[in-house]
């Protein structure tokens, strides 16, 4: 059996049909066996990058359109109040794209591993808005990378023009110490320092902005055990970490919303990482206890932002409506 057999069977196995009605559970805990399956990584490998992109979008696709362990119906229920947004249409489409990027993303998490493939992917990449990364360095009070979970962090992060810098991440205290092969961390670990998500953390990433280092803040979702605040996300509230708004009030520091998306055709579209002008929060007076509120909706607004340019590649499509009503 070939190698891209083996892995249509054990996708066949591990997604079963389900009912278009039927709102199956989140696929990520799947996928994160995958990776952690000597075997099926072993397979994975023997096919070449941009086929193994292909054929992991194939899956992607099928998974879809029929419904397979019930992700389809799970996506529409959660998308669905976003009908004055997206017309039903529409949403269709970037839900399946959606889907299919989730196992591409799969497949750079592998090449990633390997160094030989990893500078390949990188010669893909289509970088944009470095000048606001220098013009942020000169204010010498560090840099906060805001971004959503689109496509593979490594894009950014092992870029020649973002390597050199010091980047911290934070990362739930299970993920620590086995950042090889949790799916968030896969393939990236070996870029960025880590820093749990805790409250013991802070010290350390207040001294890294004041040494004009550089924080990287998923904004999209917010720890269980850490504080959030609400902020706007589709014309509903959500919680976002209140730590890191008022850490971003505390050191003046330059705050840069960050965009990381591989494009379509998956196999050879490339990927396009782009780098905004700064968030201003430079006016609000952090002792006003408005400051945070006011920020949290800047947040917001920029978070939203990023996810509409790239909405296909936005990986928290199945927890919105949770989200939504945790706050």
């Amino acid at each position: 059996m070939s190698a891209a057999a083996r892995l249509r069977t054990r996708w066949l196995q591990d997604f079963p049909r389900r009912d278009r009605e039927h709102c199956g559970q989140d696929i990520s805990g799947v996928l994160f066996g995958w990776l952690s399956d000597p075997e099926w990584v072993a397979a994975a490998r023997q096919i070449p990058p941009a086929e193994r992109r292909a054929l992991m979008a194939q899956f992607g696709w099928e998974t879809f359109d029929e419904n397979r362990a019930g992700y389809a119906a799970r996506l529409r229920a959660n998308a669905a109040p976003l009908a004055p947004i997206w017309n039903e249409d529409e949403r269709e489409e970037i839900l399946r794209d959606h889907t299919a990027a989730l196992w591409v993303e799969l497949s750079d998490r592998i090449s990633f591993c390997d160094p030989s493939e990893t500078e390949a992917l990188l010669a893909d990449v289509r970088f944009a808005g470095f000048e606001h990364i220098e013009a942020g360095l000169e204010r010498r009070q560090g840099i906060i990378f805001l971004s959503v979970h689109q496509s593979h962090p490594s894009f950014g992060f092992k870029h020649p023009w973002i390597e050199p810098l010091r980047v911290w991440g934070v990362s739930h205290d299970n993920e620590l110490g086995q950042s090889g092969t949790a799916l968030l961390l896969q393939g990236v670990s070996d870029a960025i320092k880590l820093l749990p998500a805790a409250p013991r953390a802070v010290r350390d990433i207040l001294r890294a902005l004041s040494a004009n280092q550089c924080l990287a803040v998923y904004n999209d979702f917010v720890y269980p055990e850490t504080a959030g605040i609400a902020s706007p996300l589709f014309g509903r509230n959500v919680l976002i970490s209140r730590s890191a708004l008022a850490i971003a009030l505390k050191t003046g520091a330059t705050i840069l919303p960050v965009t990381i998306a591989r494009q379509m055709p998956w196999d050879d579209g490339g990927v396009e990482v782009e780098v905004f002008a700064p968030l201003r929060l430079d006016d609000l007076d952090r002792s006003d206890p408005s400051a945070l509120r006011l920020g949290a909706l800047r947040l917001g607004i920029a978070t939203e932002c990023l996810i509409r340019r790239y909405p296909a590649q936005w990986r928290l499509w199945d927890t919105l409506a949770s989200r939504w009503q945790s706050c």
